[in-house]
Parts: C-alpha cells; structure tokens; sequence
C-alpha cells in the first residue's frame, strides 16, 4: 500500500502537471491575441501607445508562466519514473483525465472499514489476543506444574579409582507459597494494554483520516466550483471586457483590461493548487483505507438522491502509460 500510494502521488502529480501545461499555454496564447491586436489599434492611431506595452508585460509573464509548467511536467515525470523503479522509463503519454468528478465519500461507512480493516488495528487485535493465550498459560502452571529433569555424568580425574559418576535430579514446584501470582498479572496486564493500544491505534486512524476527508471535499468542490464556473465566467469576462473596449473606448478603463488578465491568470494558479490537493488528498484517503484499487473507494460514495450509484475514479492501473 505504501509503495502504491507513492506510484498514484507521482501519477497524480503528473496529470496535474499536464494540466497546468495545457492551461497556461491557452493563457499565453490568448494574452498574445490581445497583444497583437492591441498593437494593430496603437499603429491606427485608436489606442495610446503605452497600452500595447503593459499587454507585452502580460503576454511575457503568460510566456514565462508556460516555460515553468513545463519544467514543472518534466520535473513529475521523472518523479513518477523514479516511483516505478524506472528512472530511465522514456516520456510517453499518460492515459487520465484530471478534471474527472469524484464522488462525495461517507466519512461514517469509511470509518466503519478503517476500524475492522486497518492492519495497524489487526495487529493491535493480534496482541491482545497472544496475552490471552499467555494469561491461560500462566494460570494453567500452578495446577500442573512444569516438572524439571536434571541429569549429568561426570569422570571423576581428581585420584583414584578414577570413577565415573552419575547424577539425576528431579524437581516440582509446590504452588503453595508461590502460585505464579505474578506472572499472571503480568499477562492480564498485557491483556489491559494491547486493548488499550488498539484503541489508540483507532482514535490515531481516525485523526488522520478526518483530516484527509475534509482535504478531500473541501478541494473536491472548490475544483468543481472553478471548473464549471469561475474560470469558464472570468474568460468570458476577459474577453467581453476587452471586446468592449474595443467597441467602446469611452465605456471600458484599459486598466480593466489589464485587471481581468490577472484575474484569470490568479484563477489558474489556483485552479492548479487546488487540482493537486484534491489528488493528494485522494491518495491519502485510499492510503488511510489501505485499497490495493483505487475504484474500490466508489463503495463509500454517499448515495445520491435519485439513489444512482455515482460513477467511480478509474485506478492508476488502468490508466497505463502508452505511446
């Protein structure tokens, strides 16, 4: 599971990084447009001459931006080479889609496979029952006593006659002062302490995994808000805004042009943070839940209200590297 889980971090980490390529470009590319459409209106003598000049700091800013998304995408592959034990695997193309939905989790039903799953809570389990055992032993030797034989035979080098000598010894413990008290209370002790760690080991699971939970949905609907709105409603701004201006100079401030740049720019960079705290945070929970598929994490999906079962993330297994 660990080893998985650094495989699915890379592979994530990698689609994101994709994404970041292909968003930045369309950035680039667009502040370009505007840039070289701004010069046409400054040569026309329709726009100040300064203007196109804050558009060309823009579309370099755009430019340098892309340069870094894909030093930032060579940089995850070979991450993600390194975390298949391939360092020297050629680039090749990733079959995923990192704008897919997941599914809103049941923290509850999780929770309920974490506690009877987890191998950190078998294992507590496994100690509790091994002092079990050990406290039936202990009780069990006062009423039979283990018996010890002890026997030797020995040449006698000292003098004559020389003789050899034979010795047997045998001894029982009589449980009438000592009747094992002690180690009995030691094994029903260990009994009291690996209940008690296992325990400890849930209430830990569970810290972590509420943790991991709300990173989850908190970046799973903050992805979906700037996917579905807030980046789709800031191009149309931009580009309304800036064919405004051209319309209308009396109407638009350039400054507003330059404003709603930033804007969209801002809103990728962040579109990009979020995309990959959502991922993090998947890989933790499947981590958490200890699934060798991550499909499997569809099982805690909360039913929607049509009581359709939602549709489950396809794991990195099947997402295989192709040409």
């Amino acid at each position: 599971i660990d080893v998985a889980s650094q495989v699915r971090t890379a592979f994530y980490d990698t689609l994101v990084a994709r994404e970041k390529v292909r968003l930045t470009r369309a950035l680039a590319k667009f502040t370009d447009d505007i840039y070289r459409a701004q010069i046409k209106l400054a040569s026309g003598g329709q726009a100040a001459p300064f203007e196109p000049l804050q558009l060309r700091v823009l579309a370099m800013q755009a430019r340098n931006a892309v340069v870094q998304a894909e030093n930032d995408q060579e940089s995850a592959w070979r991450r993600l080479a390194a975390a298949t034990g391939q360092p020297r695997m050629a680039v090749v193309p990733l079959v995923g889609d990192v704008d897919e939905a997941l599914p809103a989790l049941s923290f509850d039903a999780a929770r309920e496979h974490l506690l009877a799953n987890h191998t950190q809570i078998r294992a507590a389990a496994n100690d509790v029952v091994q002092a079990r055992y050990q406290t039936d032993l202990e009780s069990i030797k006062p009423r039979v006593p283990d018996v010890t034989i002890y026997s030797t035979v020995q040449k006698d080098y000292t003098g004559p006659p020389f003789n050899t000598t034979y010795n047997v010894q045998v001894s029982v413990p009589l449980p009438v002062f000592d009747r094992n008290q002690g180690n009995i209370l030691r094994a029903s002790a260990g009994i009291i302490r690996g209940e008690n760690d296992r325990e400890a080991a849930g209430n830990d699971l569970i810290q972590q995994f509420a943790d991991a939970i709300a990173r989850y949905e908190s970046s799973r609907t903050l992805a979906a808000n700037y996917r579905t709105s807030l980046l789709p409603d800031q191009v149309r701004t931009y580009r309304g805004i800036y064919q405004r201006y051209q319309e209308d100079r009396e109407a638009v401030n350039f400054g507003d042009i330059v404003v709603a740049q930033q804007t969209l720019a801002t809103l990728i960079t962040s579109y990009i943070d979020i995309l990959s705290q959502q991922w993090r945070a998947f890989v933790d929970v499947t981590r958490l839940l200890q699934l060798e598929d991550v499909g499997q994490i569809s099982q805690f999906a909360e039913q929607p209200a049509d009581g359709s079962v939602p549709p489950a993330p396809a794991p990195p297994g099947n997402r295989s590297a192709v040409p």
